[in-house]
């Protein structure tokens, strides 16, 4: 005979059913979980919930009752009967990150910021030290909030997560081993910029992000797989096609689950790179077209570093120098901000031609260190 564990997994529910009729008067907790799930495969709810709250009774730190109770809960969208039970098993196990994460998913349903960001703490406080599982449960619980604040934005409640997000990643550093720091450092910057973009302009956004990426800029394929994945939507709102380029090879490793979702991005950059190739060849021998097409793509691009780029170079070619405007907007997009080296050289020399200074950056140790300074990442350990 089969055991009941297999029989549910497999949904045979009219052998779990034979089974448990055999065992009808056992106490086993688990029965009792079996039986609760046969209830809710006839679509008695409430037997269910009776079933479980008793053994919740009996049995206290029965964990496993309290999660499907909570899933039971969730289903029928009673979110507050979801979000008392959750709490209660959180205190029981305050390590286990997957329920942290109900909990904060709750809070933000129920619009209990205070919880949610306290939850955060508790969170962090358990985190994983060893590998990578901490990057998934800290980007999780960023995301909870950031699902939320990007469907209904609301800018008090940015600037607080903003606050509270940089005490949870001092904290976290505290805990993670030595080599994870940067690591963190990089994650914590990609969230905090996220948000800055929907408070601010999307120029200072750019800005913070090749800041706080400094040290990562020569070497993009070194950050954790992750990552990557989560700032690749940025480097496609910002036009950093250099950037993406830098990490294609990378992307063609990742299994084709984790890039399904991205395929509309990696898409535009394909067709990004065409125009700026095509855009290349003609400032060879047609300037004036060359600049309709940059025109073109700061309409869709208005701060790609590339972009702007090529559209000074172009000016200068065509001895625009007398266009202030263009000039002028153009320059402070690729301003105050490092780049990578082929791109900073670039720089250097369209702003020789217009007679102005590349600017130099000296990269501070702590991307957290205050609510708006530019700050740069640490350079990688190449042991």
């Amino acid at each position: 005979m089969e055991s009941p564990p297999l029989l549910v997994s497999q949904q045979l529910w009219s052998s779990v059913e034979i089974i448990l009729e055999h065992l009808k008067h056992s106490q086993q907790h688990q029965l009792i979980i079996y039986k609760a799930k046969l209830a809710l495969h006839h679509n008695e709810i409430d037997q269910a919930e009776t079933l479980l709250t008793q053994l919740i009774e009996k049995v206290p730190l029965y964990g496993e009752a309290y999660d499907l109770l909570i899933e039971i809960y969730c289903q029928q969208e009673q979110w507050p009967s979801a979000l008392i039970w959750a709490q209660k098993v959180l205190k029981l196990t305050p390590a286990v990150s997957a329920r942290a994460l109900v909990v904060a998913d709750l809070a933000i349903k129920t619009q209990d910021f205070p919880l949610y960001w306290q939850t955060g703490r508790t969170l962090v406080h358990y985190l994983p030290v060893w590998g990578h599982e901490w990057l998934a449960i800290v980007k999780r619980y960023s995301d909870l909030f950031e699902s939320h604040f990007f469907t209904t934005p609301n800018r008090h409640q940015a600037l607080q997560h903003k606050i509270v997000m940089k005490a949870l990643f001092l904290l976290a550093s505290n805990r993670l081993p030595e080599g994870q720091t940067p690591l963190l450092r990089a994650l914590g910057n990609i969230l905090l910029v996220r948000l800055e973009i929907e408070i601010q302009t999307k120029l200072k956004g750019k800005r913070r992000l090749l800041v706080r990426l400094g040290a990562y800029l020569n070497q993009m394929d070194k950050l954790p797989d992750e990552i990557i994945l989560d700032m690749l939507p940025l480097l496609l709102l910002f036009g950093e096609n250099y950037l993406y380029q830098a990490i294609i090879e990378k992307l063609s490793l990742l299994d084709k689950e984790k890039t399904t979702e991205l395929k509309s991005a990696m898409d535009a950059f394909t067709y990004l790179e065409q125009q700026l190739q095509s855009a290349r060849e003609l400032q060879l021998s047609q300037p004036q077209q060359a600049l309709l097409v940059y025109h073109k793509l700061l309409e869709q691009y208005p701060v790609a570093t590339e972009v702007h780029l090529g559209h000074l170079e172009c000016l200068y070619q065509l001895g625009y120098f007398n266009n202030h405007y263009a000039v002028t907007s153009s320059i402070k997009a690729i301003s105050a901000m490092p780049l990578p080296t082929a791109l900073h050289t670039r720089r250097e020399h369209v702003l020789n031609q217009f007679n102005l200074i590349a600017p130099k950056f000296e990269y501070e140790s702590d991307p957290l260190q205050d609510h708006d300074s530019y700050v740069a990442i640490p350079l990688l350990d190449q042991n």
